[in-house]
């Protein structure tokens, strides 16, 4: 089952990539989406006197 699994990936990476990488070189916005997906949040608001809540589903909270 997991070579069927890596099969597929593979094949859809192949497929996928020329059409990621001409996106990229066509299109700014596209590559600045990716660097921001990729490095994650740079400035995030500085809140005093804030309370950080971790859940993994909202029936948690």
């Amino acid at each position: 089952m997991d070579f069927l699994y890596y099969i597929l990936t593979g094949g859809i990476l192949l497929i996928t990539s020329p059409f990621l990488l001409l996106r990229g070189l066509v299109s700014f916005a596209f590559r600045k989406d990716i660097k921001e997906r990729l490095n994650g949040a740079k400035a995030l608001p500085k809140l005093k006197d804030s309370l950080w809540i971790h859940a993994s589903s909202v029936g948690e909270v």
